[in-house]
């Protein structure tokens, strides 16, 4: 924020004990990416899991579905709908594990790593704009977010 006015008029805008609770204040955050999201990405075939789902691809390389899953920290069968529509979409390839003939291997199509590419581009834009508020453009919130996620993978 800025003044101490200017964050007393912000304080003065929720109620003392929801100003003082993170889960209340994490919610309403979620919900403004959200919205903001919903604007920034509108028109999109593909929304934010497949999104995720590729990242983590990427950054694991080629693996089985469950491993995906595992490192998402997602249930396997909760993938399912996300990994077919970027198979559909030529952004992921499934062919036989070689040391396993009952398992696939996921893996990042060229199309796919270009996808991505502009997908981290319009997300750079995105998060700039949903950490405009903060006067480190969201680096100590990301900090803190990642200490969350990281204690506890199930957040």
């Amino acid at each position: 924020m800025g003044s101490p006015h200017e964050q007393a008029e912000a304080d003065a805008v929720l109620p003392p004990r929801l100003a003082a609770s993170t889960p209340y204040l994490l919610t309403r955050a979620v919900r403004s990416a959200a919205r903001l999201s919903q604007s920034h990405f509108a028109g999109e075939a593909l929304r934010f899991p497949h999104y995720v789902a590729l990242c983590w691809l990427e950054h694991l390389g080629p693996c089985a579905q469950r491993d995906l899953a595992r490192a998402m920290s997602a249930d396997p069968s909760d993938l399912v709908t996300v990994l077919g529509a970027l198979d559909d979409a030529g952004l992921l390839t499934r062919e036989h594990d070689p040391a396993d003939r009952r398992r696939n291997l996921l893996a990042v199509t060229e199309t796919g790593h270009i996808w991505l590419s502009e997908r981290h581009a319009r997300a750079r834009d995105y998060d700039a704009i949903l950490c405009s508020a903060t006067s480190d453009g969201g680096a100590a919130l990301r900090r803190q977010l990642t200490a969350l996620v990281v204690t506890d993978p199930a957040l």
